[in-house]
Protein backbone atom coordinates (compact mmCIF):
# COMPACT_ATOMS: atom_id res chain seq x y z
CA UNK A 1 0.00 0.00 0.00
CA UNK A 2 1.31 3.49 -1.15
CA UNK A 3 1.40 6.78 1.34
CA UNK A 4 -1.00 8.01 -1.59
CA UNK A 5 -3.57 4.87 -1.20
CA UNK A 6 -3.22 5.63 3.10
CA UNK A 7 -3.71 9.25 2.30
CA UNK A 8 -7.12 8.90 0.02
CA UNK A 9 -8.36 6.46 2.51
CA UNK A 10 -7.82 8.65 5.42
CA UNK A 11 -9.68 11.32 3.61
CA UNK A 12 -12.86 8.68 2.99
CA UNK A 13 -12.72 8.10 6.15
CA UNK A 14 -12.49 11.78 7.12
CA UNK A 15 -15.68 12.61 5.39
CA UNK A 16 -17.83 9.68 6.77
CA UNK A 17 -16.86 10.91 10.13
CA UNK A 18 -18.07 14.84 9.27
CA UNK A 19 -21.53 13.15 7.99
CA UNK A 20 -21.95 11.07 10.95
CA UNK A 21 -21.43 14.19 13.57
CA UNK A 22 -23.80 16.26 11.63
CA UNK A 23 -26.29 13.49 11.85
CA UNK A 24 -25.73 12.96 15.66
CA UNK A 25 -25.55 16.25 16.33
CA UNK A 26 -29.39 16.52 15.16
CA UNK A 27 -30.48 13.50 17.04
CA UNK A 28 -28.75 14.86 20.76
CA UNK A 29 -31.62 18.22 20.34
CA UNK A 30 -33.81 15.40 19.22
CA UNK A 31 -32.96 13.55 22.39
CA UNK A 32 -33.55 16.97 24.71
CA UNK A 33 -36.74 17.95 23.08
CA UNK A 34 -38.02 14.81 23.67
CA UNK A 35 -37.24 15.18 27.49
CA UNK A 36 -39.11 18.35 27.33
CA UNK A 37 -42.35 16.78 25.57
CA UNK A 38 -42.00 14.08 28.07
CA UNK A 39 -42.17 16.86 31.22
CA UNK A 40 -45.22 18.66 29.45
CA UNK A 41 -47.42 16.38 29.18
CA UNK A 42 -46.76 14.77 32.85
CA UNK A 43 -47.26 17.95 34.26
CA UNK A 44 -50.06 18.11 32.26
CA UNK A 45 -51.53 14.83 33.46
CA UNK A 46 -50.72 15.91 36.67
CA UNK A 47 -52.48 19.22 36.48
CA UNK A 48 -55.25 17.12 34.57
CA UNK A 49 -55.87 14.96 37.69
CA UNK A 50 -56.02 17.73 39.95
CA UNK A 51 -58.90 19.75 37.85
CA UNK A 52 -61.24 16.33 37.87
CA UNK A 53 -61.52 16.97 41.72
CA UNK A 54 -61.32 20.83 41.90
CA UNK A 55 -63.19 21.69 38.45
CA UNK A 56 -60.83 24.42 37.65
CA UNK A 57 -57.62 24.73 36.26
CA UNK A 58 -56.77 27.48 38.33
CA UNK A 59 -56.81 25.83 41.70
CA UNK A 60 -53.99 23.62 40.20
CA UNK A 61 -51.63 25.71 38.70
CA UNK A 62 -48.31 26.51 40.83
CA UNK A 63 -46.11 24.26 42.67
CA UNK A 64 -47.81 25.54 45.78
CA UNK A 65 -51.29 24.01 44.99
CA UNK A 66 -50.07 20.28 44.23
CA UNK A 67 -46.72 18.77 44.05
CA UNK A 68 -45.05 18.05 40.44
CA UNK A 69 -44.40 14.64 38.85
CA UNK A 70 -41.69 12.76 39.82
CA UNK A 71 -38.32 13.79 38.24
CA UNK A 72 -39.65 17.12 36.95
CA UNK A 73 -38.82 20.43 37.84
CA UNK A 74 -41.37 23.29 38.18
CA UNK A 75 -39.92 26.85 36.23
CA UNK A 76 -38.71 28.31 33.33
CA UNK A 77 -35.51 27.44 32.81
CA UNK A 78 -33.99 25.15 30.32
CA UNK A 79 -35.26 21.52 31.64
CA UNK A 80 -37.93 22.65 33.33
CA UNK A 81 -41.72 22.48 32.71
CA UNK A 82 -44.47 25.08 33.91
CA UNK A 83 -48.19 26.30 33.75
CA UNK A 84 -48.10 29.41 32.14
CA UNK A 85 -49.86 31.79 33.98
CA UNK A 86 -52.30 34.35 32.62
CA UNK A 87 -55.24 34.53 30.03
CA UNK A 88 -54.04 31.20 28.69
CA UNK A 89 -55.10 29.34 31.95
CA UNK A 90 -58.17 29.62 33.08
CA UNK A 91 -60.86 28.30 35.13
CA UNK A 92 -61.94 25.67 31.85
CA UNK A 93 -58.50 26.13 29.87
CA UNK A 94 -54.78 25.09 30.79
CA UNK A 95 -51.61 26.21 29.18
CA UNK A 96 -48.48 24.11 30.02
CA UNK A 97 -44.77 25.03 28.53
CA UNK A 98 -41.54 23.02 28.36
CA UNK A 99 -38.44 24.69 27.43
CA UNK A 100 -35.92 22.10 26.06
CA UNK A 101 -32.33 22.18 26.86
CA UNK A 102 -31.98 21.85 22.66
CA UNK A 103 -31.22 25.12 21.10
CA UNK A 104 -31.22 26.63 17.65
CA UNK A 105 -29.74 30.01 17.31
CA UNK A 106 -29.35 31.46 20.65
CA UNK A 107 -32.70 30.76 22.22
CA UNK A 108 -33.92 27.06 23.42
CA UNK A 109 -36.70 24.90 22.12
CA UNK A 110 -39.98 25.62 23.89
CA UNK A 111 -42.70 23.23 23.64
CA UNK A 112 -46.42 23.78 24.61
CA UNK A 113 -49.60 22.10 25.26
CA UNK A 114 -53.15 23.89 25.79
CA UNK A 115 -56.43 21.77 27.16
CA UNK A 116 -59.81 22.20 26.92
CA UNK A 117 -62.15 19.70 28.88
CA UNK A 118 -63.94 17.91 26.20
CA UNK A 119 -61.64 18.95 23.03
CA UNK A 120 -58.30 17.40 21.66
CA UNK A 121 -55.04 18.91 23.26
CA UNK A 122 -53.58 22.11 20.86
CA UNK A 123 -48.87 20.87 20.76
CA UNK A 124 -46.91 23.55 19.35
CA UNK A 125 -43.34 24.29 19.34
CA UNK A 126 -41.34 27.06 18.88
CA UNK A 127 -37.40 27.26 17.70
CA UNK A 128 -34.84 29.72 15.87
CA UNK A 129 -34.51 27.27 13.34
CA UNK A 130 -36.36 27.96 10.03
CA UNK A 131 -39.89 27.53 9.97
CA UNK A 132 -39.75 25.89 13.54
CA UNK A 133 -38.07 23.12 11.87
CA UNK A 134 -34.87 21.26 14.36
CA UNK A 135 -34.75 18.55 17.02
CA UNK A 136 -37.94 17.62 17.87
CA UNK A 137 -40.26 20.26 16.32
CA UNK A 138 -41.61 19.65 13.13
CA UNK A 139 -42.64 22.74 11.34
CA UNK A 140 -44.49 24.25 15.00
CA UNK A 141 -46.09 21.06 16.06
CA UNK A 142 -45.01 17.70 17.56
Amino acid sequence: MTLFEILIVLAILGAIAAASYAIFLGQDQSALDAEAKSNARSLLWKVHTCFTTREDYTLCDEPTEQEPPPGITWGDAPGEVQVVQGPPTTRYQVTVTALSRAKSGSHNHSFTIVKIPGESETRTCVTDAPSNNAGGCRNGTW
